[in-house]
């Protein structure tokens, strides 16, 4: 996809294997604790996820705020991570309420622009910092341009699906939708980037691998 073509390899985490870790190694005891606000419980919780969380918001909404909205989005889930049932799916669950409170801010800024950073939060380095590749430099940023204008929830399934690799299964789960709609979603996201690229001289030559796939 022509994100995967442009935007950098995903952040790894390694959670520590500290004695927390050790005591909440099943997803069920992680989650019973936290619904009861156990301070290691949350400690484990942060490390497990603060990165993915971190991630969705800044590639989802942009820079401004996000240390607030990382903040939002950990405190909602620990009130509502009761409601979960099925242990295995904490990761969606939690990428679900981080998506949710992206939403909002995302209605709060319409009218706002976002740029794309690099994954530790920090601006992109200008093209001369960057082995003077300005084409690539060029080609991102308008990528990132032609996604401000898609709205709310085009974006977050783009984000999802084709930043994040998520498969359509989880996209679902996290949107809190049926797989049919979830995959209807992708593919409107996918054609709708693909349509307004082919139409910007600076992203056109990314799209033959995709297209030729196709």
């Amino acid at each position: 996809m022509l994100m995967l073509t442009l935007v950098h390899d995903r952040d790894r985490s390694t959670a520590s294997s500290t004695g927390a870790e050790v005591r909440f190694a099943s997803e069920a005891a992680l989650i019973a604790a936290a619904a009861k606000r156990h301070p290691e419980a949350a400690r484990v919780m942060w490390d497990r996820y603060a990165v993915m969380v971190r991630r969705l918001i800044l590639r989802t909404v942009g820079p401004s705020e996000v240390d607030d909205l990382v903040q939002e989005s950990f405190l909602r889930l620990f009130d509502c991570v009761d409601r979960l049932r099925d242990p295995e799916r904490l990761r969606s669950f939690v990428a679900g309420v981080t998506m949710r409170v992206a939403r909002e801010e995302l209605r709060r800024r319409k009218a706002r622009r976002w740029l794309r950073l690099t994954d530790d939060g920090e601006l992109s380095a200008p093209p001369s910092r960057r082995g003077g590749d300005v084409e690539a430099y060029e080609a991102l940023n308008r990528l990132y341009a032609l996604l401000d204008r898609l709205d709310a929830d085009t974006r977050m399934v783009f984000v999802l699906r084709f930043v994040e690799e998520m498969p359509a299964s989880e996209v679902a789960e996290v949107l809190s939708v049926s797989l049919a709609t979830a995959k209807r979603r992708i593919r409107r996201a996918q054609s709708k980037v693909l349509t307004a690229a082919r139409n910007d001289p600076s992203l056109a030559s990314y799209l033959g691998a995709e297209e030729a796939s196709s």
